[in-house]
């Protein structure tokens, strides 16, 4: 086997510029497929991001029913309890409470359907951007009462700006609409011009006065240190909230069950199922497209070994004529497929390192298509990245599909009749 190693190495140099040329084959073939799966990871990584960053957070609690139903009427009665169970997991990073609920906005020109969500703002910066999205005015203050934070797009169909004066309008916990005039103190701008629309803040007591809903909340929005453990962190929350209660007193039962159990934790995974479905079927078809390209790839070197075959003819004649097997005939060319796939895959990944490396850091400039960007929350600047699982992933494909490629030529030439290989000119 050593010597036909060493004889399929020594064959694939006797043609070099027809090796070069099957090697950046295979090396453009492989940095196609990796840089593929860098910009796919860039688009899903880059939109969770930005929908956690946003206001999503990694994990969320609410009353059992709120997430499809968020009406003021379920909200979070022991938050204070919850927050004090829940503050010393070693992955959890920061802890908001906010209030939420549907409701209206009215300027003097017209009005509009609105999230109206109460923030505590020095706790809301830890888990969500909406801070660093100023573009006027200022951000919201724990100590104002009536202030608002809103977009830019919303705030440019109100026709109304920095100073101005607007009206809240929603229905409180006692089944009454309720009011108030807030000055616009902020307006911020995202990558989603929908978001823009929906959404407006106020401060948390300023909200809890708004619905008349006392000191409750009606979620808490939680920022992991390590995403990779989102639903082990989960397990530990919820686990804490039906555990018999830690804040028992002493002259209560250790079995006491928790009276906590009527609240969800959900990821963002289950607040969104849309984008879990999106990333699997991403997944899917990134397979298929790298596929694609290697089935390319394998027509390349299909056509390389016949031609390389049949400017062999005769010499494969006359090592069958002198006692070489078929077998190891077929042997021989799977093993120069091999090595033409071997300096190919070399060179694609010094390719690879280079292209990934700097994309991966200055990012591809897709401002020509910011409209379309913004529809999926993304920015103007797409970073592309792939994993190491992902890069070896790569190359066992392009091994399986370079060996698949060369069968049928490895057979041929195995079949090779001797009589007619002497013969050939």
């Amino acid at each position: 086997m050593i010597t036909f190693l060493k004889i399929s190495w020594r064959n694939v140099f006797r043609s070099l510029r027809r090796t070069i040329i099957i090697a950046l084959v295979i090396a453009m073939g492989y940095t196609g497929m990796l840089f593929s799966w860098g910009m796919m990871n860039g688009f899903l990584n880059q939109s969770i991001d930005m929908l956690i960053n946003s206001h999503l957070s990694h994990i969320q609690i609410h009353e059992k029913g709120f997430n499809n139903n968020p009406v003021i009427k379920k909200n979070i009665k022991e938050h204070d309890k919850i927050y004090n169970l829940i503050k010393d997991n070693s992955n959890i990073k920061a802890i908001a409470k906010r209030v939420k609920s549907q409701g209206m906005i009215n300027s003097t020109e017209t009005s509009s359907g609105v999230m109206i969500i109460g923030i505590d703002p020095d706790s809301e910066v830890k888990v969500s951007n909406i801070k660093d999205s100023l573009t006027e005015g200022k951000f919201i203050e724990k100590e104002d009462k009536n202030t608002i934070y809103l977009g830019k797009k919303l705030s440019e169909k109100l026709k109304a700006g920095i100073g101005d004066k607007v009206v809240l309008q929603a229905s409180t916990i006692n089944n009454e609409v309720g009011g108030a005039a807030y000055r616009i103190k902020g307006i911020f701008q995202t990558n989603s011009p929908e978001f823009d629309k929906a959404m407006v803040f106020i401060t948390l007591k300023a909200s809890q006065k708004l619905f008349e809903i006392k000191d409750y909340i009606s979620e808490f929005a939680i920022i992991l240190k390590k995403p990779k453990l989102l639903n082990e962190t989960k397990t530990d929350i919820v686990s804490l909230l039906t555990l018999p209660s830690p804040l028992a007193g002493e002259g209560e039962k250790a079995v006491q069950p928790s009276h906590l159990t009527q609240y969800e934790v959900l990821t963002w995974q289950e607040i969104m199922p849309g984008i879990t479905r999106t990333i699997e079927m991403s997944t899917k078809m990134i397979y298929i497209f790298l596929i694609i390209i290697l089935i390319a790839i394998s027509c390349s070197i299909i056509n390389t070994l016949f031609v390389v075959i049949f400017e062999r003819f005769k010499e494969l004649g006359i090592m069958k004529a002198i006692g070489t097997k078929p077998f190891q005939i077929f042997v021989l060319v799977l093993l120069e497929s091999f090595w033409m796939c071997f300096i190919g895959l070399i060179l694609g990944g010094i390719l690879s390192l280079i292209t990934m490396g700097y994309f991966s850091n200055v990012g591809i400039n897709l401002s020509a298509y910011s409209k379309g960007m913004s529809m999926i929350r993304l920015g103007s600047i797409l970073y592309p990245t792939v994993t190491f699982s992902q890069a070896i992933d790569c190359v066992i494909l392009t091994v399986i599909i370079v060996t698949i490629a060369s069968i049928y030529p490895a057979i041929v030439a195995g079949r090779i009749k001797i009589v007619k290989a002497l013969k050939f000119v």
